[in-house]
């Protein structure tokens, strides 16, 4: 016999709304716009509690069993969306965006990239440069993003984080390089293997986030394996 026992919260969720043209997919995946919707939120936890068709507060309240504090009013031109997701992103390099179009991969790595991510050895200005990064993710309206890090283990840390003291919903990877990269921007295999598992018991499991294949052993291949299981 499993006994279950279930808390049942009766506090009615007091909810601020925002009323105009609102985007949302419906059940079936499919982009629907709303020319007259609303978007409900819990002042308290922040979660979205309805995207629906504008009626009445009242009727919404029912429906939804909240209270309804404010409804602001959206601007003709405005509209609300759901937040964008990044699935690559390299925050080191942010400070480069626009640079060494010109060049090729290793030689753009060499010249740019390299010296970039060195840096970050300093865990203060990885600090400094991740809030920027994070920052300007959310200002342009992405929501959740997939980083990549660097080989530095605070640093990495740092941007776990930033990511959540902003409140960004991310995938944080420390870069685990081994071979193949500039005297003062590489690993052991075997520093490699304890660096990253103590990013991992740090930030909870994030996701492992070998370099390029170019700069990592086939022991990385097997620890990007066992790195979930963590």
């Amino acid at each position: 016999t499993v006994s279950v026992c279930v808390e049942v919260s009766d506090r009615m969720p007091a909810v601020t709304a925002y009323r105009g043209h609102i985007v949302r997919f419906d059940d079936a995946g499919k982009l629907e716009l709303l020319d007259d919707g609303i978007v409900g939120f819990d002042q308290e936890t922040g979660k979205i509690l309805f995207v629906e068709p504008y009626s009445s507060a009242e009727e919404l309240a029912a429906k939804f069993h909240v209270e309804i504090i404010d409804i602001q009013q959206l601007g003709r031109f405005q509209f609300l969306m759901p937040g964008l997701v990044d699935g690559h992103a390299h925050a080191p390099q942010y400070c480069n965006c626009g640079l060494g179009v010109d060049r090729g991969l290793l030689d753009w790595l060499t010249t740019y990239t390299f010296p970039a991510e060195t840096k970050f050895a300093d865990v203060e200005y990885a600090r400094s440069e991740y809030q920027r990064v994070v920052r300007r993710m959310l200002r342009n309206g992405t929501t959740t993003c997939v980083y990549f890090a660097s080989i530095h283990t605070p640093a990495s840390i740092a941007l776990a984080e930033t990511c959540h003291s902003l409140g960004q919903r991310a995938f944080v990877g420390k870069v685990n390089m081994d071979r193949n990269s500039p005297p003062d921007y590489v690993e052991t295999t075997a520093q490699s293997l304890t660096d990253t598992r103590t990013f991992v018991s740090h930030v909870l499991a994030p996701p492992h986030t070998p370099g390029a294949a170019y700069h990592h052993t086939a022991l990385h291949t097997h620890m990007h394996t066992r790195a979930h299981a963590w």
